[in-house]
């Protein structure tokens, strides 16, 4: 190693081979650029983070968070801490419990009010707009009972189930059609 005065005027120890072929970097000048890139987003650089492409930062919140340089310098961050407590809050206004995250994006583990584990959207439970679909299901089910159906399949789509009916014969009827008193006609032996 040498030392070297580097055109920023700090100075350096930096081997001949990786000098000559300008295989360095001035961490004086790093540094400060992680700083100046944390007070443009209004955080403050706090050290390392979990590996060489992370920088442990407190954000304007005031929660700690490992975030890669990159990120920081163009502001594409979020507050993990705040994005859990957010998620939630809403949680718990639809009756949930939230568990974690989810197998995709914007997917997360929830417990349903009637004790089943389930993956929804956030924007669908922000909306209340989900089911269980262990508790669908038993319902179609016990609804099939009552006009001596049985369930045997999906349908088409989500709204259709397959069913053998009282006679033996297999249809695909609207769930609608299964749960309602007025379409029972429908299910009777030819």
């Amino acid at each position: 190693f040498r030392k070297f005065l580097l055109p920023c005027g700090h100075k350096k120890d930096i081997r001949l081979p990786g000098f000559i072929r300008g295989a360095w970097r001035c961490q004086t000048c790093f540094e400060l650029e992680l700083q100046r890139n944390a007070d443009e987003q209004g955080c403050k650089l706090l050290g390392p983070g979990k590996s060489a492409a992370y920088r442990r930062y407190l954000l304007p919140c005031g929660h700690e968070q490992d975030i890669t340089t990159p990120c920081m310098r163009k502001g594409v961050f979020r507050c993990e801490s705040c994005l859990r407590e957010k998620l939630e809050g809403e949680a718990q206004k639809q009756g949930l419990v939230l568990l974690g995250p989810g197998s995709k994006h914007h997917y997360r583990s929830y417990r349903l009010t009637c004790g089943h584990e389930a993956e929804l959207t956030t924007q669908n439970v922000r909306r209340g707009q989900f089911t269980c679909k262990v508790c669908h299901e038993a319902d179609l089910t016990k609804a099939a009972a009552a006009h001596d159906c049985e369930p045997i399949g999906p349908g088409k789509n989500s709204r259709y189930r397959l069913y053998r009916l009282p006679c033996g014969h297999e249809g695909e009827f609207w769930t609608r059609h299964i749960r309602s008193e007025e379409h029972t006609s429908e299910l009777q032996s030819p």
